[in-house]
C-alpha cells in the first residue's frame, strides 16, 4: 500500500512541477513543444512500470521485515539458557 501510494504521489508531482514549468515558460514567453497531456500510449508505458515497481516495493518490504521476524526475542526462553 505504501509503495504504491509513492508511486501514484511521484507521478502526480511529475506531472504537477512539469505543467507548473510548462506555465511559467508561456507566461515567460518562452517557446515550448512539449505535450503534458497523458494519452494511451503514455498509459502503455506508465502502467506497466507502476506494476514493476509496485512488485518492487513489495519483494523490499517483505525482504526488509524477515529478519525481524526470523530473530528470537530477547527476552525468550532459549536466550536465557
Amino acid at each position: 500500500m505504501l509503495t504504491a501510494t509513492g508511486i501514484m504521489l511521484g507521478y502526480a508531482l511529475g506531472v504537477l512541477l512539469t505543467r507548473g514549468v510548462i506555465n511559467i515558460a508561456i507566461v515567460a514567453g518562452l517557446p515550448i513543444s512539449l505535450d503534458p497531456t497523458v494519452s494511451t500510449e503514455v498509459l502503455k508505458i506508465i502502467l506497466p512500470c507502476f506494476v514493476v515497481l509496485l512488485f518492487v516495493g513489495i519483494a523490499a518490504g517483505v525482504l526488509a521485515v524477515r529478519p525481524a521476524t526470523l530473530t528470537p526475542l530477547l527476552g525468550s526462553a532459549r536466550n536465557l539458557a
